[in-house]
């Protein structure tokens, strides 16, 4: 059978998205859960103090500071999004399980079926969390041009404060 681009696109587009990957067990991470809670509790006070319903993180500092992940680029994005009351980081499939397994909170796997889909995991991360982004905050100094432009469209245009210096180096 042959497949015509048409078919073959519209079967692309019946693959699943994002995933939840939460094989394995935790590894002991480097630090313990009371260490990580006083980070973000120190984020969260900035957070709070801009009025910032959320924070996307995307450097290995600062994703590595706040959950313990470290992860290899392979040609991906990663983030951090920090709500006041949750963390996620956001992943790219090549990882598999491994970011649940190495990092302290949740984990969202996105595919690479669709194009945007590592920014369509950062929405259904506050989505499905009932946040809606007045105001967001970035990590520009480690954010990707395109990347960004493509999250401020997908929140409607929120207002931004975007971080001179990542937030962990201020914690």
């Amino acid at each position: 059978m042959t497949i015509t681009e048409n078919e073959a696109v519209s079967d692309v587009a019946k693959l699943e998205r994002l995933k939840v990957l939460n094989n394995g067990e935790k590894v002991s991470l480097t630090f313990s859960d009371t260490e990580f809670e006083r980070r973000l509790a120190s984020l969260r006070r900035i957070m709070a103090e801009k009025d910032l319903d959320a924070v996307v993180l995307t450097s290995y500092h600062s994703i590595k500071y706040y959950s313990d992940f470290l992860f290899t680029y392979f040609g991906r994005s990663y983030a951090m999004v920090v709500t006041a009351d949750d963390t996620v980081t956001v992943t790219a499939n090549i990882d598999a399980g491994m970011p649940w397994r190495r990092s302290y909170g949740d984990n969202l796997v996105y595919t690479d079926w669709r194009r945007d889909n590592y920014i369509f995991g950062i929405q259904e991360v506050l989505r499905t969390r009932g946040i809606t982004v007045r105001r967001l905050g970035v990590e520009d100094d480690s954010l990707p041009l395109d990347n960004r432009n493509k999250i401020q469209a997908a929140f409607s245009g929120p207002r931004w404060w975007t971080s001179p210096r990542p937030p962990c180096a201020s914690a």
